[in-house]
């Protein structure tokens, strides 16, 4: 009697660390889960966080592709696409502008035109029978800002920058 008694108790030990090994598995592999799901929660973030900056680099080029459609000159460039004054062209984009970018319109995007006087040919260097004239450029900086919806109110705005020179 006694042997059975000793068997059967060391086979409830055994059942009963069976038991903490099965608990300590699924904590783990819910542990693996949890982890998964942030992940993948990070990852759609980051996929509309590309989403915005892709769409602010397009508004960008769009804006300089129609710079370059214009007459080029600083005159020109300053009165249509500043944001200081507010020149008409750049009024029609910064609404595009604030249409697909979240939180544009608490900072509004900058437009910038500085002019660029070329540099001073030199007399007789020997290039041809006469010096190319050189040509004015202007320099553009445009800056768009956005906030990712999801983001804390605290947190900065994301920027692009992008200049460029229009001759």
């Amino acid at each position: 009697m006694k042997r059975n008694v000793a068997s059967s108790s060391r086979s409830g030990a055994r059942s009963g660390f069976m038991l903490l090994e099965a608990l300590v598995a699924v904590l783990i592999f819910s542990l693996g889960v949890l982890g998964l799901i942030a992940l993948q929660s990070k990852a759609i973030t980051q996929s509309s966080q590309a989403q915005y900056r892709s769409s602010a680099a397009q508004l960008a080029n769009d804006l300089v592709n129609q710079m370059t459609l214009t007459d080029r000159s600083n005159a020109t460039l300053s009165t249509q696409f500043s944001s200081s004054p507010s020149g008409a062209a750049y009024l029609a984009w910064k609404a595009r502008v604030l249409a697909q970018l979240p939180g544009a319109s608490s900072t509004p995007p900058t437009v910038t035109v500085t002019a660029i006087n070329p540099l001073p040919t030199i007399l007789g260097s020997g290039t041809g029978p006469a010096d190319p004239a050189l040509t004015p450029s202007s320099r553009v900086t445009i800056q768009l800002f956005w906030k990712h919806p999801a983001e804390p109110a605290a947190s900065p705005a994301n920027k692009l920058q992008l200049v460029s020179e229009l001759k």
